[in-house]
């Protein structure tokens, strides 16, 4: 339900919201895990959007779809996470 009410409220963001605000988080720590084969979301709009800062880490997983669940995207994740414990990035 929850995430029906954001897709019908198209997320509550406008047209290329968040590339033009992209200067808002430029300061964070930002690490895409983006499956090679995600049908939901394509390849090209991550990149897209790391190609849009110099910050953003952009890790594609050439075995895996959308699901967080497969084992890439899923190890992708974690090594995401340790990195930002490691490195403090929070």
């Amino acid at each position: 339900r929850l995430e029906a009410h954001y897709f019908v409220n198209q997320l509550f963001l406008k047209e290329d919201q968040i590339l033009r605000d992209l200067a808002r988080i430029k300061d964070l720590p930002i690490t895409i895990i983006q499956g090679r084969y995600d049908m939901i979301c394509p390849v090209f709009t991550a990149k897209l959007l790391a190609d849009s800062s110099p910050g953003i880490v952009l890790n594609i997983i050439g075995d895996a779809g959308h699901s967080a669940m497969e084992p890439g995207i899923r190890g992708g994740l974690v090594e995401a996470a340790n990195s930002f414990r490691d490195f403090q990035h929070f």
